[in-house]
């Protein structure tokens, strides 16, 4: 279990996002925490007993290098990412798990939750400017969000440049593709007026 003050940091500065399947995580992580990702998103075929278990492997192994989430509600672990309307209960597996939503319309995006975080599932300008007027991106009181797809690095650019800050790829990216993308974020925050302030601020939440 990690302490909620460096969950909540450690997700404020998370840039870079990949989802893959558990079955795969342990052959791949090494090239993907030392491309930039931050944020592991795994999806679980297993129940929650077996979900948990084999995110305790990884996260001994590889907790320190990248945040590791799964997709499994009723599974413990520290970031676990949920689909479904909000009302449904959420019950955490201890108290500082993080929640994450996947959303894909602007309604949800404006629905109060009990959410951590929100995946933005596709780039539909209308969902982006949704999250930027409920969550200002590099603001350490909004809940940070991620654009979800498969998106090339000049993919990425444009999004950087309507205001997404951070990006969860979909797909099986190759790991150079994953680089670039991770220091055009990375430019990104550097080059954002509120970016030092909120670095600042990230660290201590």
């Amino acid at each position: 279990m990690t302490a909620l003050v460096s969950l909540r940091s450690r997700l404020l500065l998370c840039r870079l996002a990949v989802t893959l399947p558990l079955v795969e995580a342990a052959s791949r992580l090494e090239g993907l925490a030392g491309a930039g990702v931050d944020l592991v998103v795994t999806t679980s075929t297993v129940d929650a007993q077996e979900t948990h278990r084999r995110w305790l492997e990884l996260n001994r192994q590889w907790g320190r290098q990248v945040l590791l989430a799964h997709d499994v509600l009723g599974a413990g672990g520290d970031v676990i990412v949920a689909t479904g309307w909000p009302g449904r209960r959420m019950a955490r597996p201890h108290p500082y798990t993080l929640l994450g939503w996947r959303v894909g319309d602007r309604r949800s995006v404006r629905v109060e939750s009990p959410h951590d975080f929100l995946v933005l599932d596709g780039a539909a300008p209308q969902l982006i400017t949704a999250a930027m007027v409920s969550d200002p991106p590099l603001s350490p009181e909004a809940r940070p969000w991620f654009v979800a797809g498969r998106f090339s690095p000049d993919r990425v650019q444009r999004l950087v440049e309507v205001g997404a800050r951070r990006v969860l790829l979909t797909g099986t990216p190759g790991l150079d593709e994953v680089g670039e993308i991770s220091r055009l974020l990375r430019d990104s925050w550097h080059a954002d007026p509120k970016g030092q302030g909120f670095l600042a601020q990230a660290i201590r939440s």
